[in-house]
């Protein structure tokens, strides 16, 4: 089985290689939708695969590392990352 929880985050940054007057110049931001799934087997006495409170502790340090952040310089690109760019 497979349960997952989506988290929101709001991160900014400003691309340093653009023309001055270029809007992305400026810092601008961008919200991300991130889903973190987990699979597993049902554990027989609880009943679930994962505690959804655990699955959110664990993704915390990550949370608080990119929301309402800079991004630039703080993230590396992560192989399985797919942003969704809802500012446009």
């Amino acid at each position: 089985m497979e349960i997952f929880k989506s988290f929101t985050l709001e991160s900014a940054h400003r691309l340093p290689n653009v023309p001055a007057e270029h809007k992305c110049a400026r810092v601008h931001g961008h919200s991300f939708r991130v889903e973190v799934h987990v699979a597993g087997t049902v554990d027989p006495t609880l009943g679930w695969v994962m505690d959804f409170a655990a699955l959110k502790r664990a993704f915390a340090p990550l949370f608080e590392r990119l929301d309402r952040r800079e991004l630039r310089g703080r993230v590396r690109p992560l192989p399985h990352f797919r942003s969704g760019d809802s500012s446009r």
